[in-house]
């Protein structure tokens, strides 16, 4: 005696059929036909959607779809007879706990690609967030390489500052186009932390110093702690030469080189103060003095240019700073005589002296047998005349001598002529103040008057202000005086 079951109708043998027939159309291959034909293909791929029996279906995001089924049971969750079942029948968890844990952020950071400028970074997520959470968590791949301080808005939450891990803001170029990087919301800030330091552009040999490895990437041999230089300003190096500071800071040097700019292991100073009484004062220009010609046994010198400094202007036996002298007070001295008959004024010619450094001087003697007509003023009224003069012309021989001396060393020469009539005593004339120890006062005169009687006249120089003649009480005598005062340095 045969059956069928209750759900599929398969075909099954009693027990008590005994020896029957096994026909293997009736009992084998019928049974896997309606199998076959109520669960339909084991596997189906149907745009993201997996049949995995009829009616039941895997969707892409993991959801399991199951249609209600009517299903004669004696009893399912106290529920008897021909009943209805829903999900919470048999224990199964509505899908809208699947959809929370998705938006949950915390638990796993979102994921975005970047929209926006760079530094204003927009992300949206799906399912999009309700608000900023602390611990909230997103990977983001940059969409333009950062600039400065950077922002992310997440699903228009709002605008959130991007910080380091170090809590600061981003240097430019710190985040890279194209490149991903994860951030945790720290509520208490209010910002998006960056989980580790992922592509940074400044982990590369250059910016790490010689010596140190970091994750992997070795230290470049020329990048190295300068702390302990001593270089702190461009002066302390030779000029052209380059060397980094103790500040890391690069300088390159001002120093000149010194020594062999004129001549061979010579450099030229000036002086820098007033000389004093055996020495001169010399001021050494800056720089390095570091080689010196053979010829000084390789150190250098320093010299000082002086147009006088020669030996013209240094006295005859006396050396100066190993250079001696040649020169004279007496730069030049010119002589001549004459006979001065018959004028009262006689001009001679000279070579050109300096005034200023001059002096004439005069002699004579004559035949007259009136002494006052023989004094004879002597005069330089230019640097190349001599003009002689006499109070009367005579018939008689009166012959002169004169002598021209000018001068090397004269701080001052001061002249002056005067008339005056012949009285007792001394007569002062007031000069420009000198230093009467190194003066020299000369004089020349004539008589204006007939007489048979002469009167010589005495000069000297009373003190640095004063020169006084003295002269002997003669009566109708007029004196006309030439006198010439001369100071040397």
């Amino acid at each position: 005696m045969s059956k069928t079951t209750t759900n599929l109708g398969l075909y099954e043998k009693e027990s008590t059929d005994g020896a029957d027939t096994f026909n293997i159309q009736t009992m084998l291959n019928d049974n896997w036909e309606k199998i076959d034909a109520v669960t339909g293909p084991a596997s189906e791929l149907n745009e993201g959607v997996v049949k995995i029996g009829s009616g039941i279906d895997v969707d892409e995001n993991g959801v399991i779809s199951v249609p209600t089924v009517t299903v004669p049971v004696s009893s399912v969750n106290t529920k008897t007879g021909a009943v209805v079942l829903v999900p919470s029948d048999i224990g199964a968890t509505a899908q809208t706990d699947f959809v929370s844990h998705q938006a949950d952020y915390v638990r796993q950071p979102g994921y975005a690609v970047a929209t926006g400028a760079a530094n204003t970074y927009v992300a949206s997520l799906n399912p999009a967030p309700t608000s900023y959470v602390d611990g909230m968590g997103i990977a983001i791949k940059i969409s333009a390489t950062n600039t400065g301080a950077s922002t992310v808005n997440v699903s228009a939450l709002g605008v959130k500052a991007l910080k380091d891990p170090s809590g600061s803001d981003f240097a430019a170029g710190s985040l890279l186009v194209n490149k991903i990087y994860s951030f945790k919301y720290d509520s208490v800030s209010g910002t998006f932390i960056q989980q580790g330091r992922g592509g940074d552009a400044n982990l590369v040999t250059g910016n790490i110093r010689k010596g140190v490895v970091i994750y992997g990437v070795p230290g470049k041999s020329t990048v190295v702690d300068t702390s302990d230089c001593s270089v702190t300003s461009t002066g302390q190096m030779l000029s052209g030469i380059s060397a980094y500071g103790s500040d890391g800071n690069k300088f390159t040097g001002t120093m000149p080189l010194r020594g062999s700019e004129v001549y061979p292991g010579w450099r030229q100073g000036e002086v820098s103060l007033a000389s004093s009484s055996g020495r001169v004062h010399l001021r050494i220009p800056l720089g390095a003095y570091l080689t010196g010609a053979p010829e000084q046994g390789g150190q250098l010198g320093v010299y000082c240019d002086g147009p006088d400094f020669t030996s013209a202007n240094i006295l005859s036996g006396k050396s100066i700073f190993g250079l001696t002298g040649t020169a004279s007070n007496i730069k030049s001295i010119q002589r001549g005589t004459g006979n001065m008959v018959n004028t009262t004024s006689l001009n001679i010619a000279i070579s050109s002296v300096d005034l200023s450094k001059a002096v004439v001087l005069l002699s004579y003697a004559g035949a007259e047998t009136t002494p006052a007509y023989r004094a004879i003023k002597a005069k330089l009224t230019s640097s190349t005349n001599i003009n002689l003069s006499m109070a009367n012309a005579i018939n008689n021989n009166n012959y002169f001598s004169y002598q021209v001396i000018e001068f090397e060393n004269v701080k001052s020469l001061q002249r002056g002529d005067f008339s005056l009539l012949s009285s007792p005593g001394p007569l002062s004339v007031s000069v420009t103040s000198v230093n009467p120890s190194k003066c020299m006062l000369v004089h020349s005169h004539s008589i204006a008057i007939n007489t048979s009687q002469y009167e010589t006249i005495g000069s000297t120089l009373t003190d640095a202000t004063t020169i006084t003649f003295i002269l002997v009480d003669r009566a109708n005598l007029e004196y006309k005086i030439h006198w010439q005062l001369i100071e040397f340095n």
